[in-house]
Order: C-alpha cells, then sequence, then structure tokens
C-alpha cells in the first residue's frame, strides 16, 4: 500500500475534522467501542486545535499531528496519530498518544507506520521521556501493535467507560524513550 505520512498543519484541520467524524460513526459498530464516546454523542474528539498544533513543547497543551493520505484522493485523511502535552509545566516530559485508522484500511501496516511517526518524533525531543497512551482492554489487535512498538502495560482500570450498556475496562501503557533526559 502506498500511503503518505506526513505531519498535519493547519491546512488539513477541516480533512481532519471529516476524518474524525468518520471514525466517531464507526465507534460501536457490531458492539466493538475504540473511542471513549457514545457514537452519537457531542463529546469526543474533533482534530487538533490549530493554536496548539504550533505550540513550543514546553508550552502545556501543545500538540503534534501525523496524518495518513488515501492513495487515491490525497485530500482525504484515512488516518492520524497524535501527541499531546500536558496541561501542567510540570509533566512536559511526557506526552498522551492517540491513534486512529478507518476501517477499510486496518490490518495493512498503516498502525504500525503511524506508530513509527511518533515515536520517531517523540524521540527526536530531548524533553520527552515518555510516552502513555489508553487502550480499551477487549482491542487486543491494538493492544498486539503496542506491545510490538515497545509500550508496556502498567495498570487496568476496571468500568472506566459506560457506553451504550457496555462496561469498558481501559489499559494504560507507557513506552519510555530511549535516552536519558537532562533536567532542565
Amino acid at each position: 500500500m502506498n500511503i503518505k505520512i506526513i505531519p498535519c498543519t493547519t491546512s488539513h484541520i477541516e480533512a481532519l475534522g471529516k476524518h474524525f467524524a468518520r471514525l466517531r460513526a464507526e465507534s460501536g459498530r457490531n458492539g466493538n467501542h475504540f473511542m471513549p464516546f457514545a457514537p452519537n454523542s457531542p463529546e469526543g474528539p474533533r482534530g487538533p486545535d490549530q493554536l496548539k498544533l504550533n505550540l513550543p513543547l514546553h508550552v502545556p497543551g501543545w500538540e503534534r499531528c501525523f496524518i495518513a493520505l488515501d492513495p487515491d484522493n490525497s485530500a482525504a485523511i484515512i488516518g492520524h496519530v497524535d501527541l499531546k502535552g500536558g496541561r501542567l509545566a510540570t509533566e512536559m516530559h511526557r506526552c498522551v498518544l492517540g491513534i486512529g485508522i478507518e476501517e477499510a484500511y486496518c490490518n495493512q501496516g498503516l498502525g504500525t507506520a503511524l506508530m513509527h511517526a511518533a515515536i520517531s518524533y517523540a524521540q527526536g525531543e530531548v524533553q520527552l521521556a515518555w510516552i502513555e497512551l489508553g487502550v480499551f482492554s477487549s482491542n487486543l489487535r491494538a493492544r498486539a501493535l503496542y506491545k510490538k512498538m515497545g509500550f508496556a502495560e502498567f495498570v487496568m482500570v476496571p468500568d472506566r467507560f459506560r457506553i451504550d450498556g457496555a462496561v469498558i475496562d481501559d489499559v494504560m501503557m507507557l513506552l519510555k524513550l530511549n535516552r536519558i533526559i537532562s533536567e532542565q
């Protein structure tokens, strides 16, 4: 598959919003939830904030995003991975990863490629020491991908979410970036 992965810029915000809308519609089909929001809920991801994409990594609330473009329509986004900094200055050595791939493009190596883009970016930023993420305990395919990428499970939060009557446990995972970080 010839899919291009590029950094998201403010020019991609509208297309990314459409991608998130498609993901929201897919989550919950056949009882398979992968987002912590009810399918028709007004809550949930809308895409990165234009201002936060340009914040320096020492400023709380920064975001970075990488997108996968549809090989048949380069204006359409079919997958993304984002990294978000914390809300406090004292946690700027950590970021949270989120990823989403539209159903038609799953099981084709796109998750691995997107994860490589995010991890490579984080490893190139000297102040980042950790990447963390949450994944539904029932999402075995995603958990296997994250383990393959070096993430370790550190806690399972029982009954974390309740969506359309389903009780969902959440697994928190961590990746320690491979370098020593000096105090700043």
